[in-house]
């Protein structure tokens, strides 16, 4: 990396609203550096900003599970969001944005934790042994680029699949809709951290980092 790199880390503030509003906060800062913000938060469904959450969450899911159903800045699919998942978000000028090249060093991060081959896909998907293990989304303005996902380290994939099986609207709409894929694990339980201290220690040199200050 030529220009040098900002770093914040959460893994222990459990609300998705909170660290998404970072996310934006970021994305907003016109005069930051290159800046990762690693993360990972409660139980919750988030959208892209132009989905239908109707036709996204699972109703029941919703009732009794009672994750919570947040919406994002960027575009893309529908993500379920647990203690299981390593958040990475990625937000810079503009003229450095490269979303593959930055894909591919977290794909070689993973793989080097995990052990496992991991590959980048034309959609920008992670993908392990065929199966996705993070997909990810965009938004652009001005001169600001913000680039995120939801890498599944430990997830629970039943909750996962549960809340995201949503019932088919008798509406017409606009939205986006989702793509279902079929999604695996990186890691084990207990590895979200040291997954984040890799990609600390590729993308700043460095071990940890702190929270953004709120």
């Amino acid at each position: 990396m030529n220009a040098p790199w900002r770093a914040f880390k959460d893994l222990e503030t459990p609300d998705v609203i909170h660290h998404l509003a970072v996310e934006s906060e970021l994305l907003d800062d016109a005069t930051a550096p290159p800046t990762i913000y690693l993360w990972s938060g409660g139980e919750a469904v988030v959208i892209g900003r132009n989905q239908n959450p109707w036709s996204e969450a699972s109703p029941d899911s919703l009732q009794h599970e009672r994750p919570l159903l947040a919406r994002r800045v960027s575009g893309g699919g529908a993500v379920y969001h647990g203690p299981g998942n390593l958040n990475f978000c990625i937000s810079m000028p503009r003229a450095l944005h490269a979303p593959h090249q930055r894909l591919a060093e977290i794909a070689t991060v993973v793989s080097q934790v995990s052990g496992k081959d991991v590959t980048v896909d034309e959609q920008y998907n992670l993908r392990l042994d065929g199966r996705k293990i993070s997909g990810t989304a965009f938004r652009l303005i001005r001169d600001r680029a913000l680039h995120h996902g939801t890498l599944l380290v430990h997830a629970d994939l039943a909750k996962l699949r549960a809340a995201l099986q949503a019932e088919e609207l008798q509406i017409a709409t606009q939205a986006v809709a989702s793509r279902p894929a079929s999604v695996t694990n990186a890691g084990r339980e207990g590895q979200v951290a040291e997954f984040a201290k890799a990609l600390l220690v590729h993308f700043c040199g460095q071990a940890d980092a702190p929270p953004p200050a709120t």
